[in-house]
């Protein structure tokens, strides 16, 4: 299957995320723009199928980029069994799982500052979602919706102000 591949903000570096043909073994590769080798950073394999919210042909894309420090890459994996955010560290491969838990996460994306992370989660139950924000580099999780039931939400341009399609 064709790979997608993520450059840096800064052009130097670029990633690429490979999958087998049979759907069952995704790797994270690091590609050396100048040999054009690979170096493989992340490999999830399962006997079933690789797919959830961020992952996969299912969810319509891939959660997948770099930190404006063009250092770090993130990506989701169900690694867990859920479908959880991680950060890795593409020059010395230090993996860090920033979300944890019986829980989805869902359209993880980076505030305009690039200080945090906005993202969606079933941390609640399996019936809600919830609206949260969070330290870019990870840390607590800072709840912003509190309707029981699924809160979608929008962000102004500014991120000041949210409008929520609610329902229950």
């Amino acid at each position: 299957i064709p790979a997608d591949t993520y450059f840096s903000e800064d052009g130097k570096k670029a990633i690429v995320n490979i999958r087998s043909q049979d759907n069952k073994d995704r790797w994270i590769a690091l590609l050396d723009l100048e040999k054009g080798t690979l170096k493989s950073l992340d490999r999830q394999r399962d006997e079933a199928w690789i797919n959830g919210p961020g992952i996969g042909y299912s969810a319509g894309y891939e959660t997948m980029g770099w930190l404006p420090d063009n250092k770090h890459i993130y990506f989701q994996s169900e690694a867990t069994g859920y479908s959880h955010l991680y950060l890795l560290n593409v020059e010395n491969g230090d993996k860090k799982q920033l979300t944890k838990g019986d829980f989805e996460v869902f359209d993880p994306f980076i505030s305009k500052d690039q200080k945090s992370w906005f993202l969606t989660t079933s941390e609640v139950g399996a019936g809600e979602r919830h609206f949260y924000k969070m330290p870019l580099m990870g840390g607590k999780m800072e709840k912003l919706t509190n309707m029981t039931g699924n809160n979608d939400v929008y962000l102004s341009p500014d991120e000041k102000q949210m409008a929520i399609l609610y329902s229950y």
